[in-house]
């Protein structure tokens, strides 16, 4: 899945990328930049880009709006926080911009994707099948 890069860093078996996922997954709404994520993975920006690059196929940048993105679908599927408030908790300055990276990367409203997926079966969660942007 498109969506799968948090369990991918999990998977490659790089403490780097394994410290990074765990920082991002728990704050997701943090302002991360690549300096602080290199520092955090012990490691030159430079070089992080390209572990990411060659791990996961994927730039910095993209992991931590993905990572926001799937903290998003699970609070949209599992609470009844506002689309304000989901926004903010996941890291976006605003309300509309959440909505509309949401809208580009599912192809669906945030609250049209709640409306069908909230209380539904786990593997409903993450349409993945949009294509990436």
């Amino acid at each position: 899945s498109q969506y799968s890069a948090p369990l991918a860093a999990q998977a490659s078996g790089l403490p780097a990328l394994e410290r990074i996922r765990r920082d991002v997954l728990a704050r997701p709404q943090h302002a991360w930049s690549l300096d602080e994520l290199a520092e955090r993975a012990h490691v030159s920006p430079r070089h992080l880009r390209r572990l990411f690059q060659r791990e996961l196929a994927v730039g910095p940048r993209e992991f931590v709006a993905r990572v926001r993105l799937g903290e998003a679908q699970r609070l949209l599927a599992d609470s009844g926080a506002s689309l304000r408030e989901v926004a903010r908790r996941c890291g976006y300055t605003s309300a509309d911009a959440f909505r509309r990276r949401f809208e580009a990367t599912f192809g669906i409203a945030p609250l049209a994707w709640r409306e069908r997926f909230h209380g539904g079966a786990a593997q409903d969660t993450t349409p993945a099948t949009h294509p990436s942007h």
